[in-house]
């Protein structure tokens, strides 16, 4: 049997060892069900503005019903109107919820327990506008002429930036990649230091290596949980897809969360390969899993920073701390994906970057490598880098 099919072999191993977990497929029926709801739990309490109840009580002023639904349409909201016989009646309709407020004799504003500054200056220019129309009557001001003195003057308004309704969403795709990136990629390597960690402690390492090489059972590991990876992250990502469409909106998401997606999910499979060699490495040379947590500071030292920064880049991508940034290799798996979705990184930039990462990949895999092979098999307290190297080159 050859080395690649080997490898693959490991790799596959690797993969349905996690994937038959209990806790793995209760977890990510959870998440996928959680996912999928969002969208109508979002479109249900992301419904339009509630009118304005309003109760009217005692003497009215005239027309008040058109005046309330015209001061109401200037600040961009309804009302809707009904009547009570008399206060106590109004204010039974407060307690239970039935009304906002309830307008008494044309003055007075009656409030339940908390007033609404909103509603107060709807309802004080209804009954101004009242006020100045009886005004003028009486004045003898024809209809013609009381429309045109109380009728707001036409203005128009522009802006200088036409602007972009795509840059809110872009923004949230933005940081929604970022975020997911970042703890993709440090559960998935912490995944491949804990497997190795493991496998050390139960002897799985040894009969492993009897058959097969270090280096193979090192790239069988990172490619099993990285395949395992990819595919949670691109069921979440079309659980996504399918619960934006519930979302009440007239952008196109869908379509942006396509593109996030695709480009999510090729960063992953770059970020996650680039840091699950230093996991790899790192989790070889101690022997149980109390130990671990002390060397998984490295990569977190690595990571942290370039989260700092993309969340930086995220709302102003085009700072030359967000391009210099972009093309650090430990960085771009994180940083470059948030850039594209806000449009602020270009595909020259991507395609450097893209080369960047690889050639890093390609170098820690040979240090990695040769780390975990000198310190895979030494048992018993922590194996340092120099001691695992020296090791693996005996």
């Amino acid at each position: 049997m050859n080395s690649t099919r080997q490898t693959l072999l490991l790799a596959r191993r690797e993969l349905l060892e996690r994937v038959r977990t209990k806790a793995f497929l209760v977890t990510m029926g959870v998440l996928i069900g959680a996912v999928l709801i969002a969208g109508p739990l979002i479109s249900l309490l992301a419904s339009e503005d509630e009118p304005i109840r309003i109760s009217i009580v005692g003497d009215e002023p005239a027309d008040i019903d058109q005046l309330l639904a015209t001061a109401a349409a200037t600040f961009g909201v309804e009302v809707r109107i009904s009547r009570d016989t008399d206060v106590p009646s109004a204010e039974r309709a407060l307690a239970s919820g039935d009304v906002d407020t309830a307008l008494a004799d044309g003055s007075e504003l009656i409030f339940h327990k908390d007033q609404s500054f909103f509603t107060v200056q709807i309802v004080r220019a209804a009954l101004t506008i009242g006020r100045q129309r009886a005004a003028l009557e009486e004045l003898g001001a024809t209809t013609e002429q009381r429309t045109r003195l109380l009728e707001p003057p036409p203005l128009e308004s522009r802006t200088v930036v036409i602007p972009d309704p795509d840059e809110e969403p872009r923004l949230v795709a933005a940081f929604a990649s970022l975020f997911v990136l970042y703890i993709a990629i440090l559960v998935f390597g912490q995944f491949v230091a804990m497997g190795t960690v493991q496998e050390k402690q139960n002897r799985v390492i040894e009969v492993l290596l009897a058959k097969v090489e270090p280096t193979q059972v090192l790239v069988g590991k990172v490619i099993g949980i990285g395949v395992l990876g990819l595919g949670q992250l691109l069921a979440l990502g079309l659980a996504g897809l399918v619960t934006l469409t519930f979302v009440d909106t007239d952008l196109a998401l869908p379509s942006l969360g396509l593109n996030v997606l695709a480009t999510s999910l090729l960063w992953f499979v770059l970020g996650y390969t680039l840091y699950a060699f230093v996991y790899a490495a790192l989790g070889a040379t101690v022997s149980r899993q109390e130990d671990l947590q002390g060397v998984l500071i490295t990569p977190l030292l690595l990571l942290i920073p370039g989260y700092a920064v993309a969340q930086f880049a995220a709302a102003d991508g085009t700072s030359a701390l967000a391009r210099w940034g972009s093309l650090f290799p430990f960085w771009s798996p994180i940083l470059l994906p948030s850039r594209l979705a806000t449009g602020d990184a270009g595909w020259v930039e991507h395609v450097a970057a893209i080369g960047l990462v690889v050639a890093a990949i390609y170098l820690l895999a040979r240090l990695g490598g040769r780390v975990y092979a000198g310190a895979v098999m030494r048992t018993g307290g922590r194996v340092s880098l120099r001691e695992a190297w020296r090791a693996a080159r005996g």
